[in-house]
This record gives C-alpha cells, sequence and structure tokens, in this order.
C-alpha cells in the first residue's frame, strides 16, 4: 500500500468514525422525546439514508484499498463501490439543498418539534450527519472508479419513488408524523413533485462530476 493510499485509508476511517457517531447517537435526548411525546423514525429521515449509504460506501472503499490487486473478485466490489459512490453522492446532494437553505430560512421546517422546546443539535452530530457524508461522497464520486453505466439512475429514482410510498403509507396508513415539518405546509402532490426534481437535480449533478472526471482525465 503506497502513501496515497495510506492516506485515502486514514480519510476512511475518520469518515468512518464520524458516520457511525452521527448514526448510532441519538436523534433526540429521552428529555425532549418525553415532551414531545414522539420518537423520530430514522427510515423516514432521508439524512439517515443517506448516511446508511455512506457508511456502507466507506466499508466497501476500505476493502478495495486493503485487498487491492488481491484477485479478479475485487474488480466487481470495485464496481459496486463506484456505483454506490454515485448513488450516495447524488442522496447527499439532496440532503444539502433541502436542509441547509430551510434550516436557514426556518429552522423549524427540516428540524424535531424538539427545537421548539429549545433542543439543538450538537455541533459534532451537526457536522456527522449534515456536512461530513457530503463531503466523503463528494470525494468517493471524484476519485472512484469511473462509472458511465446509467444504472447507477435507475437506482437513484428507484431509491427515491421507495423512500415515498414508505413515507406516504407510513402517514396515511399508520398515522405516524411526517419527518419534517414544511411537509405538513404542500400536498402530497407536491411532495411527490419535489421527490422528482431532487432525483433529478442529484442525477444531473452526478452526471456533472463524470463529464468534470473525463475532461480532467489524464
Amino acid at each position: 500500500m503506497d502513501k496515497r493510499d495510506l492516506i485515502h485509508l486514514s480519510f476512511y476511517t475518520i469518515g468512518l468514525i464520524f458516520s457511525l457517531y452521527g448514526y448510532i447517537s441519538k436523534e433526540i435526548p429521552d428529555e425532549f422525546i418525553k415532551q414531545i411525546n414522539y420518537t423520530p423514525k430514522k427510515i423516514l429521515l432521508m439524512t439517515y439514508n443517506g448516511l446508511l449509504l455512506t457508511i456502507t460506501t466507506i466499508i466497501l472503499g476500505m476493502f478495495v484499498l486493503l485487498y487491492k490487486g488481491v484477485n479478479k473478485r475485487n474488480n466487481n466490489i470495485i464496481k459496486v463501490h463506484s456505483t454506490l459512490s454515485n448513488i450516495a453522492f447524488g442522496i447527499e446532494v439532496i440532503v444539502i439543498i433541502v436542509y441547509w437553505p430551510l434550516n436557514f430560512i426556518n429552522p423549524l421546517l427540516v428540524n424535531s418539534s424538539a427545537y421548539k422546546l429549545g433542543f439543538r443539535l450538537p455541533l459534532i452530530k451537526q457536522f456527522s450527519i449534515h456536512v461530513f457524508p457530503f463531503v466523503i461522497c463528494s470525494v468517493e464520486a471524484l476519485t472512484c472508479k469511473l462509472n458511465t453505466d446509467y444504472m447507477k439512475y435507475v437506482y437513484l429514482s428507484s431509491i427515491g419513488v421507495i423512500y415515498t410510498t414508505v413515507l406516504f403509507i407510513s402517514v396515511k396508513v399508520f398515522k405516524n408524523k411526517y419527518p419534517y415539518s414544511f411537509m405538513y405546509k404542500v400536498n402530497p402532490f407536491f411532495i411527490i413533485f419535489l421527490n422528482i426534481i431532487l432525483t433529478i437535480i442529484a442525477c444531473l449533478s452526478i452526471e456533472g462530476v463524470i463529464l468534470l472526471r473525463k475532461k480532467y482525465k489524464k
């Protein structure tokens, strides 16, 4: 393993620590849970879906580095890692362009009702779920094996469809709360439309990175 790979592995290790902390640590402390009488379901929070993909991407990336050139099977892992890197990047683009603008305009739109009671995400938690995953996925999208297969866009679109379906089943059938407050201010058709637009933006972002890499490829 050369120096460049060691730096990359160190980056993975730091990223995995932050990402695991962000995913495993509680979204809201128990004292606030009791007051709002609601426990957020991570499966309905796109932030945590993206974070889970990021963790998987990091683990695969570490495997690729550690077993580089060992056998032919590693080529399949590299391809899967490349596909996941692009998909995770697309999801993190969605998280960034939804969370931060709305959080800046009105934090109540994207934060839990515990925000009204004075709860604020600790800085390290905020960094671990809303900043670092985007950073590491951006690096991965720029450095993983170049992937021009359009199936990654099909997978990304499928994630959007599955997420929207699970969201509506959870809210309409099981009477759970929407994961984000802004969803109460719009009708279901707008949520579907927004999902389509965000998926298109994510796909265009991935394609933009690929075109950029092709342009400056040595």
